[in-house]
């Protein structure tokens, strides 16, 4: 991996353990578990069909109205992040809404096994967020204080 990619990778890192410390301060959303590297990285690769190549792994598991769990993988660009978002998207189709937009973000909203789902790329990472909560305004409050901070 070059110089430039282990820096976005570093500064991806770096604002989630940021995200973390200011998530575990919150009265409302509570870290209770956090899986990362080759471990994340084989549960991610799990839930895919076909190829996925991913350089890191995170998954983090909150308490607050409900359990959230938030599936980070990141790959080697933007422009495959959106890629892969976009097949995602058209293999899922028939269960999500309109796509909703949050801030600037084009996401999917995904209803399956009891839960709400949110998928969106976001620089060079594809993120999957399951909320046990139905509640969208709870969904939008969480994706905003995790992803526009």
């Amino acid at each position: 991996m070059n110089l430039t990619k282990k820096l976005a990778v570093l500064a991806v890192i770096l604002g989630i353990l940021f995200i973390l410390v200011n998530l575990k301060e919150d009265g409302e959303l509570k870290l209770v578990n956090t899986i990362e590297g080759e471990e994340a990285v084989e549960l991610i690769k799990r839930i895919h069909e076909g190829e996925f190549k991913i350089v890191d792994g995170r998954i983090l598991e909150y308490e607050g109205k409900g359990k959230v769990r938030v599936w980070i993988a990141e790959v080697e660009s933007e422009a495959l992040a959106e890629k892969y978002v976009e097949e995602m998207a058209s293999k899922v189709s028939k269960y999500f809404s309109e796509p909703v937009y949050l801030e600037n973000l084009k996401a999917y909203r995904v209803y399956g096994m009891g839960r709400v789902h949110y998928f969106f790329s976001t620089n060079s990472s594809v993120v999957w967020v399951e909320f046990e909560n139905r509640d969208s305004e709870y969904h939008y409050e969480v994706l905003k204080k995790l992803f526009f901070s």
